[in-house]
């Protein structure tokens, strides 16, 4: 029986004796608790960043989510041309002091993570559906300058928002699907050649899906999925079948899909503006929303499918709690580690004409049975708020864990490799 037995006292009791003497003798020890990885938490973290929705966010190797752009609302309008770094096992935020051609269209911009590198492409700004954008920007996190990728072709897709962007490895390739100016929704796909910086037009074939925004992509293969996403009115898909976009034929194609048990609720719901994440062969989707721009709901169950055998679950069947911080428009990414960590969001449409925005960040560990002892170690000193980094690398006599611990260490390797 594949369970996720939660981390015991006692376990803790011997994470905390481990570390007793990384502790300063004069700080008093933190009575707050750490709740198990295995648990849906909400982190408190620190410098974090204002409440905000239309964000982007990626991930690297190293634990670190990044999140651009976003919107506030407080009786005037507010947009973040901001880059925030978030420190997964320390739990701290920082605002990196960019240079350069940073994207101005903040808001429901795409976004991809690839070779210590950022890549956004479209995006609108205030007002949205008017100053749409079709450009693609790149930041170089070595030295956290942004500069446009300039197309060598004229041919490229039409300003959007709302659209996806995923990153193929085996093709070096960016797969860009649908998306609105505002009024039109588009169906069409886009292949950005990274070699040649050149956008293609991909033929639609007889069958293909229809036009919406705010869905979302995950590439598994060769097999490029969308799930959800539609126009402001009811959603094009109940996600009992989805459509997947091979990448070597080039064809569309509809699959069925099958849930665990016979509870419907297990099946996504025609859905938008939510968060996908793939760790292994599962996708996660997280959040997002159904319904009229003035009656909108919010989804509050994470799903899971299991790409190969096309079954789709609940996570709470997976005892790995309830998402605390349910939103839409918000952003979530997941770690190499399997860490999954959600941020920001519409958390609150009692009122639709003053929709409340959130910044909590919230985490989850999504791997199979009880995390490494190394992961729980360094999440343990990271959190703990007493060990200094100074001690931990005279004690391990490791550049890496210390700079996996310690977002600064992190930062003078990545200057220092810069240089």
């Amino acid at each position: 029986q594949n369970t996720v037995p939660c981390i015991t006292t006692a376990v803790v009791d011997t994470l905390s004796a481990m570390l007793s003497w990384l502790r300063p003798r004069s700080e008093p020890e933190s009575s707050e608790p750490i709740v198990p990885l295995t648990q849906f938490a909400k982190v408190n973290t620190t410098n974090t960043p204002s409440p905000r929705s239309g964000h982007v966010a990626v991930v690297d190797g190293d634990d670190n989510m990044y999140v651009y752009g976003g919107y506030f609302y407080d009786g005037t309008q507010h947009v973040y041309p901001e880059l925030q770094q978030y420190h997964v096992l320390s739990g701290s935020w920082n605002l990196v002091p960019c240079t350069g051609a940073l994207p101005t269209a903040t808001c429901s911009q795409s976004a991809v993570y690839i070779d210590k590198a950022i890549i956004t492409f479209g995006g609108t700004d205030i007002p949205f559906g008017v100053r749409n954008c079709n450009d693609l920007h790149i930041c170089d996190l070595k030295t956290q300058d942004w500069r446009l990728l300039v197309p060598s072709s004229p041919e490229q897709p039409d300003p959007r928002f709302g659209q996806s962007l995923t990153y193929d490895s085996d093709q070096h390739c960016l797969w860009m699907f649908a998306g609105t100016d505002g009024h039109t929704f588009y169906n069409d796909l886009w292949r950005f050649d990274l070699g040649t910086n050149t956008w293609k037009l991909i033929p639609p074939g007889k069958n293909h899906p229809a036009g919406r925004y705010r869905h979302q992509t995950v590439l598994h293969g060769t097999s490029l999925w969308v799930f959800g996403g539609g126009a402001p009115g009811p959603m094009h898909d109940h996600l009992d079948h989805g459509w997947v976009f091979d990448t070597v034929a080039l064809t569309w194609q509809q699959q069925a899909f099958t849930t665990t048990s016979d509870d419907d609720e297990a099946v996504p719901s025609g859905i938008r503006s939510h968060a996908c994440v793939m760790y292994h062969n599962d996708v996660y989707l997280v959040g997002g929303c159904w319904g009229e721009v003035h009656a909108q709901q919010i989804n509050e169950v994470v799903y899971r499918l299991h790409l190969p055998t096309l079954k789709w679950s609940t996570m709470t069947a997976d005892r790995r709690g309830q998402w605390l911080e349910t939103a839409f428009f918000h952003s979530c990414v997941v770690t190499s580690t399997g860490i999954l960590v959600t941020f920001g969001g519409v958390h609150d449409v009692s009122d639709p004409d003053n929709q409340k925005r959130t910044n909590a960040t919230c985490r989850v560990y999504l791997g199979e049975g009880v995390p490494s002892l190394e992961m729980l170690c360094c999440h343990y000193i990271a959190s703990s708020k007493s060990a200094t980094q100074e001690a931990v690398l005279a004690h391990t006599g490791s550049q890496d864990i210390t700079a996996h611990i310690f977002p600064s260490a992190q930062a003078a390797a990545m200057l220092g490799a810069a240089a």
